[in-house]
């Protein structure tokens, strides 16, 4: 049975994407957060930050490397509760998983007529955004297989030397589980665990060395993506809108979304039996956010109970509508 989800494969060679004009190509978005930190750092100063309440640790950790002191707003799957009372030097903010929040822009501008820097991370927002934001990154990794991010500055050059070093332990390992899971998705024979050993491997690699590499740029068709995930993810809403004990956290896409994944609230406790019971069916559909002893403990439901559902490019509706019977057969057939 074909796998849904788990870690991108490495399909056909792409040709290098063009440079732009005040834009880092760094390795990852941890390393593309160090590098705004300190370019900051290098101009003005930089103490204190705000942060979603809902996030990942890794976007957490390299604040806190830089020593800059780390609060929270209030973020729900209803929007964000944010009051900016002028004391913190910076902002971060983002799109949850593709979808766009309009109070982002609102609060962009608040904080920029305050004096604050804006961070934006469109990781989440694939196919770019209006925010009026001092610095932009992307970890493209989320989207499909490559080893690299960006940093875009709104004004002016970088404070700082752009990376040029590239971090090949990292990446050869990497390379070679993505060519690896091709071989096993294609049918050629290939250790599952073998590629999962080197991912794992990898990702260690990552953990602990990700600061100051450039990133292997290359070309990526955000067109092609953006369609095939909008498509997916209306397929899966449409059919999962009346499912009883799951809540969707965006019942509609609107036309500037491209959804990462299609993100749901897992009721009475059942979220990591219904991921298990998805693991059961080849379906690996992922968690975000594993909750740590970084994170504000506001909103924890949020950690708790959601879970990402595969909508990208690789899947057709066929292999939506293999999630949408697994799903409905849990509600339906496993006891609670």
């Amino acid at each position: 049975m074909k796998e849904i989800g788990g870690e991108f494969w490495l399909e056909e060679a792409k040709n290098k994407c063009k440079m732009q004009d005040n834009c880092a190509y760094l390795l990852s978005g941890r390393t593309a957060l160090d590098f705004i930190i300190k370019d900051i750092k290098a101009q003005r100063r930089l103490a204190s930050v705000l942060l979603p309440s809902y996030c990942c640790e890794s976007m957490i950790e390299p604040f806190e490397r830089n020593h800059v002191k780390v609060q929270f707003y209030s973020v729900s799957e209803n929007g964000i509760d944010f009051c900016f009372s002028g004391t913190h030097d910076a902002v971060l903010l983002l799109d949850f998983f593709g979808y766009e929040l309009p109070e982002n822009k609102k609060i962009a501008q608040i904080v920029r007529e305050a004096g604050s820097i804006i961070i934006y991370d469109s990781t989440h927002k694939l196919n770019g955004t209006s925010i009026p934001a001092n610095y932009t990154f992307c970890s493209y990794r989320k989207w499909l297989y490559c080893n690299f991010a960006t940093v875009k500055k709104a004004d002016g050059d970088f404070n700082i030397p752009v990376p040029t070093r590239v971090n090949w332990a990292y990446c050869e390992k990497r390379n070679r589980a993505a060519m690896l899971k091709a071989d096993y998705i294609a049918g050629v024979k290939a250790n599952k665990q073998e590629f999962l050993r080197l991912f794992s491997i990898s990702e260690d690699i990552l953990d602990s060395d990700y600061v100051d590499y450039a990133g292997v740029q290359m070309y990526i068709d955000i067109e092609t993506i953006s369609a095939a995930r909008r498509r997916n993810a209306q397929f899966l809403i449409d059919n999962l809108k009346d499912v009883p004990g799951i809540e969707l956290w965006r019942p509609v896409i609107r036309p500037d979304d491209t959804p990462l994944f299609v993100p749901i609230l897992v009721k009475n406790g059942r979220r990591d039996e219904l991921k298990q019971h998805l693991i059961n069916h080849s379906i690996y559909c992922p968690v975000h956010w594993p909750l740590s002893s970084r994170h504000d403990s506001g909103n924890r439901y949020l950690y708790d109970e959601e879970l990402s559902l595969i909508c990208d490019q690789r899947y057709s509706t066929e292999d939506m509508n293999r999630e949408i019977a697994a799903i409905k057969q849990f509600f339906t057939e496993v006891p609670k």
